[in-house]
C-alpha cells in the first residue's frame, strides 16, 4: 500500500489541523486525543466538533490519529469558531502505514469497516479509482467514489515528527 500511495495517490498521506497547533505538533508529533490528554496537553484548536469527538470515543477511535489518502478532507465546523480557524494540511510519509497497529477505516460512520493496514489494500474499492466513469454514475458509482475518498488511516497514539514531511497553509 505504501508503494500505491507513492506512485498513484499523490505520494503522501494528509492530516488537517490548525496552524495554532503547529508548535505542539513540531514538539510532540501528531497525538491522538487520549495520548495528548495523558501528556497533559490540550490542543489550542481541537479537531472536529463535540459530536465527532463523542462518536470517535464511542467507536474506540480517541486513541487514534486520523490520516487521509486525499487532501480534500475538511475540518468539521465549530459553531462560532470558524473565524479563528487557520487550516493547515500536513503531508505525512506513507511509511507510517507499516507501523504496528495501524488500521484503515473503509468509509465513515456506522457503515464503515476497520481493517488492519496489511488487509486494507485488498478490501479497498480500486475500481472507482481506475475507472473515472464510475465516479459520475448516479446509480451508485458516485456513492462508491465518496466512500473511497473517505477512507482513513488510523495510527495508534502518535505520528512522530519524523513522518511529518511538510505542511501547506491552506486546504
Amino acid at each position: 500500500m505504501v508503494r500505491t500511495v507513492r506512485e498513484h495517490l499523490g505520494g503522501v498521506l494528509f492530516h488537517v489541523t490548525d496552524e495554532a497547533n503547529a508548535e505542539s505538533i513540531d514538539r510532540h508529533g501528531l497525538l491522538s486525543k487520549d495520548q495528548a490528554a495523558a501528556l497533559g496537553l490540550t490542543p489550542r484548536i481541537t479537531g472536529g466538533n463535540g459530536l465527532t469527538r463523542a462518536l470517535d470515543s464511542r467507536d474506540g477511535l480517541s486513541d487514534r490519529v486520523f490520516l487521509s489518502f486525499f487532501r480534500s478532507v475538511l475540518m468539521p465546523k465549530v459553531a462560532g469558531g470558524d473565524r479563528q480557524r487557520r487550516p493547515m494540511v500536513l503531508e505525512i510519509d506513507p511509511e507510517v502505514i507499516l507501523l504496528p497497529g495501524v488500521e484503515v477505516r473503509l468509509g465513515r460512520g456506522a457503515h464503515s469497516v476497520r481493517v488492519r493496514a496489511i488487509q486494507a489494500f485488498y478490501k479497498m474499492d480500486w475500481e472507482t479509482w481506475h475507472k473515472p466513469e464510475i465516479r459520475n454514475d448516479l446509480t451508485g458509482g458516485k456513492a462508491r467514489w465518496n466512500t473511497f475518498l473517505n477512507y482513513e488511516i488510523l495510527v495508534p497514539k502518535c505520528v512522530s515528527r519524523k513522518y511529518i514531511l511538510g505542511s501547506r497553509s491552506s486546504i
